[in-house]
């Protein structure tokens, strides 16, 4: 019984480890998208600027697809920046609480952002998909439809509740003194 009980353990812990692995290589996908993204926006407004100020023919897109390019920048990265603790937290308290304390007040965090987060996710998702029947376009000259970036919002913050669930699941086992892979709770 105990042999079943540690191979079930094992393949338990290789699946976690693989979906884990799977999370980071999409969350550093989604960072190079960002990247890619912050160029194409840099390229956009300076090309508006010069057309607008020295040709006096601004670019009459610019505008709608900077603000798509934010959302995406925001939504995209979110993930990748909560797998590497980038995220502001204020350490006053918990820096003073022994260790345990310190990640039960994590998972508890977590557990609340996973909660928020969820909500947002599948609003979003209803967002983009009703955009995406009914073809929405914002107001204004240009005809740019909505869905694409509700869509990647919804990605986005997806792959943040993915996040928080998988640390929530690897502190929940540091806290239940099982062994975890320090880089995996985000400690080096």
């Amino acid at each position: 019984m105990d042999i079943e009980k540690a191979e079930r353990h094992v393949r338990i812990t290789i699946a976690a480890s693989r979906i884990a692995r799977l999370q980071s290589t999409i969350e550093n996908w989604a960072m190079n998208l960002v990247m890619a993204i912050i160029m194409a926006e840099m390229l956009l407004i300076t090309t508006d600027v010069v057309m607008r100020y020295v040709f006096n023919n601004p670019i009459i897109w610019a505008f709608p697809v900077v603000e798509i390019f934010m959302v995406c920048m925001v939504f995209l990265a979110i993930g990748y920046v909560q797998s590497i603790k980038g995220h502001l937290k204020v350490e006053l308290l918990t820096k003073r609480l022994p260790e345990k304390a310190s990640v039960a007040l994590e998972v508890l965090g977590y557990l609340v952002g996973l909660f928020i987060f969820s909500i947002i996710a599948w609003q979003s998702s209803l967002l983009a998909w009703k955009a995406w029947l009914i073809g929405e376009y914002p107001l204004g000259i240009v005809r740019i439809p909505l869905w694409p970036g509700r869509a990647l919002l919804t990605f986005g913050v997806g792959l943040l509740c993915l996040r928080l669930l998988l640390q929530v699941i690897s502190d929940s086992a540091f806290l239940l003194g099982k062994r975890v892979n320090s880089s995996a709770r985000g400690t080096e």
